[in-house]
């Protein structure tokens, strides 16, 4: 079995869950303090306020956005999936 470790490191943040049964995956929430508005065609970062760590460098966590927020509101990743390597976690690019 694989272990991800998950740790809370700002205030507000909560940990990845699982929604749905059947989801294939566990929902990120957005760790911001008020609401935000993002012009169109304007991108923002959001943080999580979460830091993970994967067991080895051979594994990789996906970020993907829900599909029913590009065609219910037009937001998208601006990279389509967003991947972290484990190399990717302590690089600020």
């Amino acid at each position: 079995m694989s272990i991800l470790k998950v740790k809370l490191v700002r205030e507000g943040a909560q940990l990845p869950k699982r929604e749905t049964v059947g989801s294939a995956g566990h929902d990120l929430r957005a760790c911001i303090e008020e609401d935000l508005i993002i012009p169109a065609g304007e991108g923002v970062r959001l943080p999580t306020g979460i830091a993970i760590e994967m067991e080895s460098a051979e594994y990789v966590a996906i970020i993907a956005s829900r599909s029913s927020m590009a065609y219910k509101y037009g937001i998208a990743m601006g990279n389509g999936i967003g991947f972290e390597y484990a190399d990717d976690l302590t690089n600020d690019d």
